[in-house]
């Protein structure tokens, strides 16, 4: 950052969780550019347990509805610049689907529990056996041919990344990443939108 410009800009947001962004936002919106450094060589230290990844994600995730509430009128600005022609946005769009994810996928596990649930009851009083009316099949539909095609697509563009930058990596911890791992943003965003409803935003660094 320029010294000057951020001083002038009254600094970081000390109540941000992620002030690197709301400031970055707030420098374009004040009419200065923001660019790459592609030189620059940066580490990160990941999440060592899915507990502290979770923490992580909520802290991103509430400091992104913060930057977003405090910059949506970004939107209605007369001058042109990234954060209401691109950010605000994005952002605006990416929060609606993610809830909306979660509410179709919470909606579906409880819809497919509860008919199992009163299948294998009514099945029980019956005098039938569950285990022998259970099966297993697939319907392949067009949501399931995109499924898959949107898995292998994915699964072979993060080869492709990961043998660009020579990282090594195992099959069965992509698999487990396409599977499990990004089926748990949806609820790090949803516990994060719940602590901002609720007013009850931590740091989240211990």
């Amino acid at each position: 950052y320029r010294k000057d410009v951020l001083l002038a800009l009254g600094g970081f947001d000390e109540r941000n969780l992620t002030e690197d962004i709301e400031i970055c936002w707030r420098i374009q919106r004040a009419g200065y550019k923001v660019k790459m450094a592609y030189n620059a060589r940066v580490y990160s230290i990941y999440p060592s347990s899915l507990r502290t990844w979770f923490k992580q994600r909520a802290r991103w995730n509430i400091g992104g509805l913060q930057t977003l509430a405090k910059h949506f009128g970004a939107i209605f600005d007369q001058r042109k610049h990234p954060v209401k022609i691109w950010h605000v946005p994005l952002f605006t769009v990416s929060a609606a689907l993610a809830l909306l994810g979660l509410a179709v996928l919470t909606y579906l596990w409880l819809l497919y529990l509860v008919k199992q649930v009163g299948f294998f009851l009514e099945t029980l009083a019956l005098g039938g056996n569950v285990l022998r009316t259970f099966t297993f099949g697939i319907t392949l539909d067009v949501f399931f041919i995109l499924g898959v095609t949107a898995f292998i697509t994915t699964l072979v563009s993060l080869k492709i990344v990961l043998d660009e930058y020579k990282e090594e990596f195992k099959i069965w911890e992509l698999l487990c990443f396409l599977c499990f791992y990004v089926l748990l943003f949806p609820l790090a965003f949803g516990y994060s939108l719940l602590r901002v409803m609720l007013g009850k935003v931590g740091w989240f660094t211990k």
